[in-house]
């Protein structure tokens, strides 16, 4: 079950690889953020397929713990904590690679739209996305030290997600583009110009490939 999973991040990974010089020259500071990048998703991917029976949870579990011991790659403590709040909901909401890899392909199909999967007869759907939403709330948290398993998403936060989309959509792309634009515009890789780059593509190359496995 887990080999989708490895796929996606080796996916990524890939991705990271052919854009690090751009990304570490973006880095004004240290010059390495490309490396970094590189450096998280080969990570993610060894994790996932060293634990390919694992539930989706614990696989990002274990990737979170791995990447937050990686003392130099401040990069890699933000992911850490993102994939430690999306392996809390995952649990939460009974949620497996295949749910989400089939969430993907109906909101990125032809007649996909993200109110319809919200609001449509389908519960394993709506769970998906409880999920991820929450997921992302307590990871934007958790970088503020307030996030813990049981998050509460506010009509705050669910506005802001509704401008961003909204405005991610205004700015154009393919759908897997904009709902990665979105999503970073309420993370904390919004707070550093390459990271809000690097993460959109991480992010755009997962959807991909979900969409086309």
């Amino acid at each position: 079950m887990m080999y989708e999973l490895t796929t996606i991040f080796q996916t990524v990974a890939a991705a990271m690889r052919e854009h690090k010089e751009i990304f570490n020259q973006a880095d004004s500071a240290n010059h390495n953020h490309g490396d970094h990048m590189l450096e998280i998703f080969l990570l993610a991917a060894q994790a996932a397929r060293e634990m390919e029976s694992e539930s989706l949870g614990d696989v990002m579990d274990c990737a979170a713990k791995r990447l937050g011991q990686l003392v130099d790659n401040g990069t890699a403590k933000i992911y850490a904590q993102g994939l430690s709040q999306f392996a809390l909901q995952f649990r939460q909401y009974g949620v497996e690679i295949d749910d989400l890899v089939s969430y993907v392909q109906e909101l990125l199909g032809d007649k996909g739209d993200l109110e319809q999967v919200k609001n449509g007869p389908d519960k394993e759907n709506r769970d998906v996305l409880k999920a991820l939403t929450k997921g992302l709330a307590g990871w934007q948290g958790e970088k503020n030290g307030k996030a813990d398993g049981d998050v509460t998403l506010s009509m705050t936060y669910l506005f802001d997600l509704g401008v961003a989309y909204m405005a991610a959509k205004a700015r154009g792309g393919s759908k897997p583009e904009i709902i990665a634009d979105a999503a970073i515009s309420v993370s904390p890789l919004k707070n550093v110009a390459y990271r809000a780059e690097s993460g959109k593509l991480a992010i755009q190359k997962m959807l991909e490939t979900m969409q086309n496995s």
